[in-house]
């Protein structure tokens, strides 16, 4: 069986088989991937905290020859349970979550979205607003959406994010881009209620 490393963010892990878990990885090298972890669901078991969602690292992988993949350790270089914990982080990266996981291909790579996504992560706690609209509209746009149809400010999502996210788009641009999203994927986003409740609070 082929042993293969990838640089990868853990998107979501499920618990299968009572004592192992499924984990989606986004890797640079081959897109989204699937992988089983055995023991991941032991208590303690052996993978941590490494498998929690937007854990940054390096995945190792056995690929068997029916091309199944297991996964075998993941290195951590930056903990996504620090991320996810921040009440006001939380809701922003669910939804970036539930795109991704609807979004990217099994098996394709996307290495330019998967950089976007290194680069968005780290800006994430200071604009998350800013940082989710830009980061949704540009990975809508690499497969091939036509978002920015009908949208205000597209300006602010024609600038480098480092200078985007010192700007604010109004949160409506942002539900509308959602909504763009959520009919060209064909889903119904669990998280875009939840933004329009925020929408009708806040006015």
């Amino acid at each position: 069986m082929p042993r293969l490393i990838f640089e990868s963010f853990v998107l979501k892990s499920d618990y299968v088989f009572e004592i192992d878990r499924e984990v989606v990885l986004f890797t640079r090298q081959r897109g989204k991937i699937r992988a089983l972890g055995k023991g991941g669901a032991k208590i303690p078991n052996r993978f941590g905290s490494s498998l929690e969602p937007f854990t940054y690292g390096e995945a190792t992988v056995w690929e068997s020859w029916k091309g199944g993949l297991t996964l075998e350790t993941f290195e951590i270089f930056g903990p996504g349970f620090i991320l996810m914990s921040s009440p006001g982080i939380y809701p922003y990266l669910s939804l970036i979550q539930e795109v991704l996981l609807v979004l990217l291909p099994e098996n394709l790579r996307r290495e330019k979205l998967f950089d976007l996504l290194k680069l968005s992560l780290p800006l994430i706690n200071k604009a998350p607003l800013q940082t989710t609209a830009y980061f949704l509209f540009w990975a809508a746009k690499m497969e091939g959406f036509p978002v920015e149809k009908h949208l205000v400010d597209r300006k602010f999502f024609r600038e480098p994010i480092a200078q985007a996210v010192r700007e604010r788009p109004p949160f409506r641009t942002f539900i509308s881009l959602l909504e763009r999203i959520q009919d060209y994927l064909e889903v119904e986003l669990k998280s875009l209620s939840e933004f329009k409740i925020l929408l009708k609070i806040g006015n």
